[in-house]
């Protein structure tokens, strides 16, 4: 940044002196929409560093909401947009939403601010929109604000009758799981650990997946939840508890790693698991958000342990504007004085990175080690996996805005009109208008190239989620690898999940040994249980699969009775009536 240095160290002067903000009006508008996001991490219970990906996340939508607002999208209504912030703690989550629906008066009626609020964009994490969806659904139905989440996944939110005002554009963990024990069975894994957020969205997923793994015959050994806060003494405890448990006599050598985890979680766990071990297999679920630095050392490294990992997550929706709009915010001072002033938070991020405080000269900021900071952090941006649902959802919210005008005000009309006014306020007719219409988005393409080629969305009435147009499948999963040609690790799909159905290009796979040595789909050691271990915590009924005759001398027969499955490659399919059944009657006619 080589400019408006003056002007920028008065700014963050300013950011410090006065108390940390929890809540912000970033655009002004008549009709508002609210964002709850995480914006910082936990650490030892308070607001920790800021979380990149949501304010990547806040800058995107408040590039779309101005861009809308320019090109008058919604006749004569300016969108306003606010944002509250979480620190990971569902406590803010639901006091920023009482804050909030106070200050509109959607309680009371008495709004101590002028406009109207439309809706309620999050919160980020499942932890923290459980609670204020429940508090929502808990008011009478003209007071339900419509909430629309962009990545919260959690499969409880699924239940329409318990929470309904909630609905969202990103794939539930129902699927998720789905496609977890899909891809294990593919691997032929059958011994496996599973390690989770200790929050609602890692507890429910995890649990789910350990069903459907006892259902397919998958032992779960390992079956371990991780305290929320990385940075806590407990969380470091739990993760060399987990990295002693994969490696312990009692449960045999664990080769296969499942995490249901945040970015923060995740990235903790594997550096402390890689410290201690040479190799494990590992499956990383969409809570990663795609994001690079999760998978890497300290020291900016990959390790054996993440080189090679698989991650199941919602297709990837890449948002071409981001990357240019971020790179101008950090190399342009103007741009990030704006960009600041808006949001107040990317100035306090800027003082996190620098380390300059309000005793510090101006000189700070044209530091050399500043600046390679600024610069860093510029050319290391990569587009967040949440970051394009977030502006979808906004999407979806100011189309449903300018369908209910259309309807409401009839459609050569601007503005807000009483009829639309009175939807507003009610609430209910906005959640039935968008249970039961199918919103046109086709406009929204000379905004942004998310929307090239969409030309409308509905939502299921049955889970509230978006219907997929099944273009890029429901579901993917993604590889941790080596490019072919010279380049760093990054993340390549190598497999898609459509109809109840996954489909991995193993060609494109690509596993690596613990010097990094590059390993095949069919190289790569299955995560089943060691032939020099018992495996006891996986004792099962096999009274159905040996015929046992009681005698003073014994012979052994290990017969192929069996088909494969194609469904299922470590369960036994139909009966082989040539060279299998037969021979196994031989044998006990011979007994």
């Amino acid at each position: 940044m080589k400019t408006n240095l003056q002007a920028l160290f008065l700014l963050l002067c300013c950011l410090q002196l006065c108390t940390a903000q929890d809540d912000v009006t970033i655009l002004p508008g008549n009709v508002t929409i609210a964002t709850i996001f995480n914006v910082n991490d936990l650490e030892n219970g308070a607001c920790g560093d800021y979380d990149v990906s949501d304010l990547q996340s806040l800058v995107a939508v408040t590039w779309f909401v101005e861009e809308l607002n320019r090109m008058n999208y919604v006749p004569g209504i300016t969108i306003g947009l606010e944002a509250y912030r979480t620190c990971k703690k569902p406590e803010m989550a639901t006091q920023g939403a009482v804050k909030l629906f106070e200050k509109y008066g959607v309680l009371s009626g008495n709004a101590q601010q002028d406009g109207v609020l439309f809706a309620l964009l999050g919160p980020s994490r499942t932890a923290d929109a459980l609670p204020v969806s429940s508090l929502i659904g808990s008011l009478p139905a003209n007071q339900r604000v419509l909430q629309i989440s962009g990545s919260a996944t959690g499969r409880q939110l699924s239940d329409h009758s318990a929470h309904p005002s909630f609905f969202r554009v990103i794939p539930s963990d129902q699927t998720q799981v789905q496609v977890m024990i899909r891809l294990m069975l593919q691997l032929q894994w059958n011994y496996v650990a599973i390690v989770y957020d200790d929050d609602d969205y890692g507890r429910s997923a995890a649990t789910e997946l350990r069903r459907l793994a006892e259902k397919h015959q998958v032992c779960v050994p390992v079956f371990v939840s991780l305290p929320v806060d990385a940075r806590s003494s407990a969380f470091v405890k739990q993760a060399k508890n987990i990295s002693q448990q994969l490696r312990s006599t009692m449960n045999g050598l664990v080769r296969g790693l499942v995490v249901l985890g945040a970015t923060s979680t995740t990235q903790k766990l594997l550096r402390i698991i890689s410290s201690d071990i040479a190799f494990v297999s590992v499956i990383l679920s969409e809570a990663v958000d795609l994001n690079r630095a999760t998978l890497l050392t300290s020291g900016g490294q990959v390790s054996a342990v993440s080189a090679g990992a698989l991650v199941t997550s919602p297709p990837f929706i890449d948002l071409p504007e981001l990357k240019p709009l971020w790179n101008d915010l950090w190399s342009n001072g103007t741009s990030f004085l704006e960009q600041a002033g808006k949001i107040p938070w990317l100035g306090e991020y800027f003082t996190q990175l620098s380390s300059c405080s309000a005793d510090d000269s101006t000189t700070c900021w044209s530091q050399a080690e500043t600046q390679r900071q600024i610069q860093k952090v510029s050319e290391e941006a990569e587009v967040p996996l949440y970051v394009g649902y977030q502006v979808k959802a906004v999407a979806v919210m100011v189309t449903l805005l300018k369908h209910l005008q259309e309807e409401k005000c009839g459609s050569a009309s601007s503005g807000l009109c009483s009829g639309l006014v009175t939807t507003i306020s009610q609430r209910t007719g906005i959640i039935e208008t968008l249970e039961d219409s199918t919103l046109n988005v086709s406009n929204l393409s000379a905004v942004s190239d998310v929307f090239k080629g969409l030309t409308s969305v509905r939502f299921s009435g049955s889970s509230s989620s978006l219907l997929s147009d099944g273009a890029k499948g429901d579901y993917t999963v993604f590889n941790f690898r080596r490019p072919e040609k010279q380049g760093d690790f990054n993340f390549e799909q190598i497999g898609s999940w459509l109809n109840n159905n996954l489909t991995i290009n193993t060609s494109r796979a690509q596993f690596y040994d613990e010097t990094l040595l590059p390993l095949t789909w069919s190289q790569l050691p299955p995560a089943q249980c060691d032939v020099d271990h018992d495996c006891l915590k996986c004792e099962r009924d096999v009274s159905g699969d040996v015929i046992f005759m009681e005698g003073d001398f014994y012979i052994v027969a290990i017969l192929l009775a069996n088909d494969k499955t194609q469904a299922d490659p470590l369960a036994c399919g139909k009966i082989r009536t040539a060279l299998g059944a037969d021979i196994v009657q031989s044998v006990v006619f011979c007994g």
